[in-house]
């Protein structure tokens, strides 16, 4: 991607990425290791406008893993902007995977998508809690979607969906107008 992690917020436009993103991280009993890609950032606040990602993103872990067509774990504004590369996450048989066309763990009510599309195929696996959405892997926060769709095949062990494979406990949900998924 083009960040791979930020304590800031990431503004970035007309900005795309070609090629393929992966991340592997071991687990060994001194820590619990994460894996964490996305087409444009890894981890961080990002608001993006008019971006593309066409390369495949991937992640694998021991640990937790978080794939995202464009942020792998943060929060994201999106407008103007699309995914057609397939997105895929895999850990271990206790932690979980999130993938999602957009972002793989939204970690914040800020997060809004729109006038947007993913055509990229997105899946997660493991033994515990795997989550695969067109738009959001798992969302830890309520968002807002309008004037988007989604064409990929979503694809889980357990959770998916066509805009969002699961909510965090709560009264979290995703407010869509006029997206459709296919």
């Amino acid at each position: 991607g083009i960040v791979s992690e930020s304590s800031k917020t990431i503004y970035l436009n007309n900005s795309d990425n070609y090629g393929e993103i992966y991340a592997h991280s071991a687990h060994d009993s001194y820590s619990n290791s994460e894996s964490l890609s996305g087409g444009l950032v890894s981890y961080g606040t990002v608001q993006f406008s008019e971006c593309s990602n066409k390369g495949n993103v991937s992640s694998s872990s021991l640990g937790n893993s978080y794939s995202g067509g464009f942020v792998g774990s943060g929060s994201i504004n999106a407008s103007n902007s699309y995914n057609n590369g397939n997105v895929s996450s895999f850990s271990s048989s206790s932690y979980s995977s999130y993938s999602g066309g957009f972002v793989g763990y939204n970690i914040s009510s800020n997060c809004n998508i729109e006038s947007s599309f993913n055509s990229g195929n997105v899946s997660s696996s493991s033994g515990y809690y795997p989550c695969s959405g067109g738009f959001v892997g798992y969302a830890n926060n309520s968002y807002g979607i309008s004037n988007s769709y989604n064409l990929g095949n979503i694809d889980s062990k357990y959770f998916s969906g066509g805009f969002t494979g699961s909510h965090g406990s709560g009264n979290f949900k995703t407010i869509a107008n006029n997206c459709y998924n296919a």
